[in-house]
């Protein structure tokens, strides 16, 4: 529960940000969360949310969660993004080196190319928009 009051003050800052591109009223801003195939997979097969830490810390401080999983096609990603105040990107596995001009290194751990490229997409459909980005762990990298 530490853990959740932690990001739960985090998100209530990273709300506020994504208060400034929200025009609804009343103001419940929407938070874009991306799920990587094997998290979306999961939730499919268990009908748990493997991002409810992230879930639930958004909604506890007013905020609505739009879940975007890596599986889904372009058109479906934009029509998703339609009406959008912000993206977090959860932690998970390393991000693969080739995407910031380095070689891999023996440390170097799983990697999904595929999932950087999604959420690197999701990262400049919010910087051509302006909106605010919230990064944890992987995400931040």
């Amino acid at each position: 529960m530490n853990a959740l009051r932690r990001l739960g003050v985090t998100a209530l800052a990273f709300l506020a940000l994504c208060g400034a591109s929200c025009s609804r009223a009343p103001y419940a801003p929407n938070v874009a969360l991306t799920y990587s195939a094997p998290a979306a997979a999961y939730q499919m097969r268990t009908g748990k949310d493997p991002q409810r830490l992230y879930t639930r810390a958004i909604a506890e401080n007013g905020g609505r969660i739009v879940p975007i999983a890596q599986t889904r096609t372009a058109e479906q990603v934009a029509l998703l993004l339609e009406g959008v105040d912000g993206i977090l990107l959860p932690g998970g596995i390393d991000v693969d080196p080739k995407f910031y001009g380095e070689g891999r290194h023996e440390k170097l751990e799983k990697t999904d190319a595929d999932l950087d490229r999604h959420e690197i997409a999701l990262l400049d459909w919010a910087a051509a928009r302006a909106l605010p980005v919230f990064g944890v762990c992987r995400g931040h990298q």
